[in-house]
């Protein structure tokens, strides 16, 4: 069974491969708060890589609602 501990740590792992961290530079949010872009996975690592989508487009909805009005 993996634990939590285990499951951050290989979540921060990717973070240091930059042919997955690069994947993201430049995504969008799409009108159905979706990523804009395909986003290759990693074997073996789907919950990882599934969570990490999510992180990004949480971070990009926020990102969003913050700059509402300032433009």
């Amino acid at each position: 069974m993996q634990t939590l501990g285990d499951f951050q740590a290989e979540l921060l792992a990717f973070l240091r491969y930059p042919f997955f961290t690069e994947q993201f530079r430049g995504t969008l949010l799409t009108a159905e708060n979706q990523l804009n872009r395909h986003i290759d996975g990693i074997t073996g690592a789907t919950l990882s890589v599934r969570a990490l989508k999510k992180l990004a487009r949480l971070s990009l909805y926020l990102h969003q609602q913050s700059n509402k009005g300032k433009r």
